[in-house]
């Protein structure tokens, strides 16, 4: 097995990747949501790197197949990618799943989830749980319909 090294993703590529997400929402709105979030406190921090997003090569670019990291051993990923091709060969030919330590896998979309799990026998790694995520959209518009109420040591947003 080859072990192929990630590429850490510039500003600039996250920008790009943002984009290819805005496009697909409201199926991948957790994502753009993220890359969105990461992008705004990495300027309210100066710059500062608390997550990576790494990438096979390009791919990122065609297939939007990205893997972030937080820490050392917290991990998220996704891909626009029906096959997970590129999400497999992510996991499996780079060191991003130490089998030698803890690794804690978010969010995980269900049709990911055969591609983690092979890449899991492909790795050798056993000792693992899971806990099911569900997370739904609801339009900005119809959120917009629920009133909210503030408890009153928590001040409202203006």
């Amino acid at each position: 097995m080859t072990c192929r090294t990630l590429k850490t993703l510039s500003d600039h590529d996250l920008i790009k990747l943002r984009d290819i997400y805005e496009k697909h929402l409201p199926y991948a709105t957790h994502v753009y949501s993220l890359i969105s979030t990461y992008m705004k406190w990495k300027k309210l921090k100066n710059g500062e790197n608390y997550m990576k997003f790494l990438s096979l090569r390009d791919d990122w670019s065609t297939t939007g197949t990205f893997i972030m990291q937080y820490g050392c051993y917290d991990i998220f990923f996704f891909t626009l990618q029906k096959s997970g091709v590129d999400l497999y060969k992510a996991l499996t030919d780079t060191r991003i799943l130490n089998v030698d330590g803890r690794v804690v896998l978010y969010g995980i979309l269900n049709e990911h989830y055969p591609t983690v799990l092979k890449s899991f026998v492909h790795k050798n790694i056993t000792n693992f749980h899971t806990i099911e995520m569900m997370l739904y959209y609801l339009p900005k518009d119809k959120a917009l319909d629920f009133t909210v109420v503030y408890e009153c040591s928590i001040k409202r947003p203006s």
